[in-house]
């Protein structure tokens, strides 16, 4: 079985990527830096920029072309930018909604009909308890994982069997997405 975990390289997605590797899958981690040091020949490390639609659209398009659709989607990467909202820079707010929601769902459009043929697959976006208790300094990041849960939910909706979607609203992980 094959996994794809967008921000697999730190925090949460590296023990996603690592939980996934034990269990016998072959894992591609999707991060904008790579050599992190996971030691298996089932983990592929990819570079990109999640925040670069135009580079996000030619991966996707490579990768269907050059492997079959993975098993399981993690649309995990984070985009921490906490300011007062009046000095939110136009880069911030565009970058953060990039990476947040429009990248994941980028791959959910990518992957899930792709899926839905096969009759199998798992999309799981994670998004956040944002979404139901938004903090101060964060609107961008509480706007976007509310978006990505929203999507989530009509997704499943649509696709009735196949794929599978799950929207996993994590709480407060101790990672170093917390240092800023």
């Amino acid at each position: 079985k094959t996994a794809m975990i967008t921000g697999g390289s730190r925090g949460i997605g590296r023990a996603l990527s690592e939980i996934l590797l034990n269990r016998g899958y072959k894992v591609f981690s999707i991060s904008r830096s790579t050599n992190h040091g996971v030691d298996s020949e089932s983990y592929f490390e990819i570079q990109l920029d999640l925040a670069d639609q135009d580079a996000v659209k030619c991966f996707l398009s490579d990768f269907c072309s050059e492997h079959e659709v993975p098993d399981v989607l993690i649309n995990n990467a984070g985009y921490g930018a906490f300011f007062e909202w009046a000095k939110f820079s136009d880069k911030d707010l565009n970058n953060q909604m990039q990476v947040l929601f429009t990248t994941p769902a980028l791959f959910c459009r990518e992957f899930a009909p792709l899926m839905a043929k096969k009759k199998c697959g798992t999309i799981i976006n994670l998004s956040s308890l944002a979404v139901l208790y938004p903090l101060p300094f964060m609107p961008i990041y509480n706007a976007a994982k509310s978006a990505i849960s929203s999507l989530t939910q009509t997704l499943i909706l649509e696709y009735n069997k196949h794929p599978q979607f799950i929207d996993f609203r994590m709480g407060d992980i101790k990672t170093s997405f917390n240092d800023a």
